[in-house]
């Protein structure tokens, strides 16, 4: 089996949780709002133009806690929060799944 094979499966598998699936319906929602809509997408835009800025980790780290605030004081929106909530449990799966294909591999052939 290949590994792309292998990797479409893994997606199918997230997309089948509960957490990605309740990020669905969040997303849905906020998408029905153009105001919610427009906070969001901000927000995405903004996080994206400081990753691109390649700045030093630490300075990166304290612009995105700026960002990152500031979102949460216009996201007092409850539909927001669970979204972005919803947002850091998908990406907490993924991490855990990256370290368990790191954990592995560097077992095997870490000297």
């Amino acid at each position: 089996m290949s590994i792309q094979l292998i990797t479409q499966q893994l997606i199918q598998s997230i997309k089948q949780t509960p957490e990605y699936n309740n990020a669905r319906k969040l997303k849905e929602e906020i998408l029905r709002n153009k105001n919610l809509t427009k906070i969001v997408t901000d927000f995405q835009k903004e996080q994206e133009r400081l990753y691109n800025l390649n700045l030093p980790p630490e300075e990166l780290d304290r612009e995105m806690k700026k960002l990152v605030d500031s979102f949460k004081q216009l996201s007092n929106n409850t539909i927001i929060s669970d979204y972005s909530l919803a947002l850091q449990q998908i990406q907490s799966i993924v991490d855990d799944i990256n370290m368990s294909i790191i954990e592995s591999i560097d077992k095997d052939l870490v000297i």
